[in-house]
């Protein structure tokens, strides 16, 4: 499962969710389940050092011992040599055929 670009500073430009508090509860929800299934994870961020902030403390806190792959400029979490590498190791290791994504936004305008 990737978590991608869950950050303090990108949470408000969320507008699926009546508030942002539900909207960080879906994805502590998402990740206590990944947890509890015992599903690889990879989280990322982008840019966390300026207007996007940190990733979110939920994330942290279920996933305390989980690097997080901090991109400073590539936009595609796919087209950082770095995550992507990540990526393509644990689909080897667990030779799992699915990817779950848990992402912020798909593009940019």
């Amino acid at each position: 499962m990737l978590f991608i670009d869950h950050q303090i500073g990108l949470m408000v430009g969320v507008r699926d969710f009546q508030s942002l508090s539900s909207y960080r509860s879906n994805i502590a929800g998402l990740a206590k389940i990944a947890k509890a299934l015992n599903i690889p994870v990879l989280l990322t961020s982008s840019n966390a050092q300026w207007q996007n902030g940190d990733t979110l403390p939920e994330l942290k806190e279920i996933f305390p011992d989980q690097p997080i792959y901090r991109r400073t400029g590539i936009i595609n979490a796919y087209e950082d040599p770095t995550f992507r590498k990540a990526m393509e190791d644990l689909v080897t290791k667990t030779g799992r055929k699915h990817i779950i994504i848990s992402g912020v936004t798909i593009g940019t305008a």
